[in-house]
């Protein structure tokens, strides 16, 4: 996830030094998901990113629609797409209640307070749905976390 977040960060700090004195809105995102296949210890393939603006999600379509990822050794090709759900409410809503498979929060939706547009990182970072054991070895770890959280949201 840290590596996708530095890709979108970097993204956006390149097209807001540019914006920087136009009066034109930054390049921000505001809710990130990576899904992961725990399995093959890899994501799937595809994330959900809200974009703050539709400039923004422009900019990002033109630059990576098609984009060939090389330096992962990887012949597939980046393809940006619309997702059903569309907007920050409609994503945490969506997610709010999702119960995913893994064993830390580090794989959970995240929704960042004020956007993150590469440039500010002091934001705080929401984290959406819970995670539940994928085995009984984790399953004493899952229940001090409920215990701890009660399946609330936190910042982080």
């Amino acid at each position: 996830l840290d590596m996708f977040l530095n890709i979108l960060d970097s993204h956006c700090a390149q097209y807001n030094q540019n914006i920087m004195e136009a009066n034109e809105p930054f390049s921000e995102y505001d809710f990130v998901y990576l899904p992961i296949d725990f399995k093959n210890r890899c994501n799937l393939g595809y994330a959900f990113v809200n974009f703050t603006s539709a400039k923004a999600t422009w900019k990002l379509y033109r630059e990576f629609h098609m984009h060939q990822w090389a330096i992962f050794n990887s012949k597939k090709i980046c393809e940006i797409t619309y997702a059903r759900l569309q907007g920050r409410r409609l994503l945490e809503d969506h997610f709010r209640n999702a119960r995913l498979e893994c064993d830390t929060d580090n794989y959970l939706p995240l929704v960042f307070d004020p956007p993150r547009n590469g440039q500010n990182f002091t934001v705080t970072r929401v984290i959406r749905g819970q995670w539940e054991a994928k085995n009984d070895s984790n399953k004493h770890q899952l229940e001090h976390h409920y215990r701890q959280n009660r399946g609330q949201n936190y910042s982080r």
